[in-house]
């Protein structure tokens, strides 16, 4: 009886030692997780918003086109405006964006209420991470973005297959810190794709990255303004409505550039905020540091995003 009582007791106080961890752990990385949380939305709405950027621009440059052509239109209207991120392709993106969003929700699930059953969408979500990780759709989808390399489509793909395992897994608060350490390069690795598909600008050698993309496009809409321009008598309201547009496009091109850049920047800003969460018991600071910077940069890009027309 005396023994039964003495394991009785034992087990009585490994519970609560258990519970008294998984606390101290979710107060230490509550408000942490949730402003990462937000920091990743912010990130995903804004790459979302980079990619439309890109296939309006197009969209404009290749309507401009059609309409100085003479006579009719001889070509199929239904390929006549071929997007430069392919449907195919943009559902791919917005996977592994759905996944970067997805593993920062799971995070928070882990410091806020009780946890519940899994809601068929993420169950949904989780099939479709891994199904994606699991054929060579990835790879063949990035071909065009010289600089990613089969090593780090693998690695996307390995990343992809470790946040749908764990968005259907069980797991508890004191779990963070093991998980935090075994997704971080999981997080860095599905950023580095979109990081590089952004890209540079601009550069001929490169025509799968955004930036190029889109400076070269709006280098097309400018020379055709430019012939605008020319053609109209000097003087007239049509010239001067001919030089604002041309003014306005002259604008346009180096902001939208800037806001690619920003969303590159805060894509970069989203894999150290991540990084700095597994040193969040020991440096906060570092953490809010690097969340702030993220905040701030993406700040003017989120503004330019806002001002695009709505779909």
């Amino acid at each position: 009886m005396i023994q039964r009582r003495t394991v009785t007791g034992s087990c009585g106080i490994l519970v609560v030692a258990l519970f008294a961890a998984s606390m101290a752990c979710d107060t230490q990385y509550a408000g942490a997780i949730s402003d990462f949380g937000t920091a990743a939305v912010t990130v995903v709405q804004q790459t979302r918003g980079a990619y439309t950027l890109v296939n309006d621009t197009v969209l404009q440059e290749e309507i401009l086109s059609l309409s100085t052509k003479p006579g009719p239109l001889n070509s199929d209207p239904t390929k006549a405006f071929p997007p430069f991120v392919t449907q195919e392709d943009l559902n791919i993106r917005n996977t592994l964006l759905d996944a970067l969003q997805a593993y920062a929700t799971a995070l928070g699930s882990l410091t806020g209420k009780p946890a519940s059953d899994l809601d068929t969408e993420t169950t949904k979500l989780a099939a479709s991470l891994t199904d994606l990780s699991k054929n060579d759709r990835l790879e063949h989808s990035f071909r065009e973005v010289k600089s990613v390399s089969k090593e780090e489509t693998n690695a996307a793909a390995a990343g992809l297959d470790a946040i749908g395992k764990l968005l259907v897994a069980k797991r508890i608060a004191a779990d963070l810190p093991a998980i935090l350490k075994k997704n971080q390069p999981h997080i860095e690795a599905l950023a580095t794709l979109l990081i590089h598909e952004i890209g540079d600008v601009p550069n001929s050698g490169e025509p799968g990255r955004l930036r190029g993309k889109l400076w070269r496009t709006y280098d097309s809409l400018l020379q055709a303004q430019v012939t605008a321009v020319n053609a109209s008598p000097a003087g007239s309201n049509e010239k001067q409505q001919s030089v604002t547009r041309l003014a306005g496009l002259v604008a346009a091109q180096r902001n939208a550039d800037a806001a690619l850049a920003g969303t590159q920047s805060a894509l970069k800003k989203l894999v150290a905020a991540h990084r700095a969460l597994l040193q969040v018991q020991t440096v906060p600071a570092g953490f809010k540091t690097e969340v702030a910077a993220l905040l701030a940069q993406a700040k003017q890009a989120q503004d330019f995003y806002a001002k695009l027309p709505a779909k």
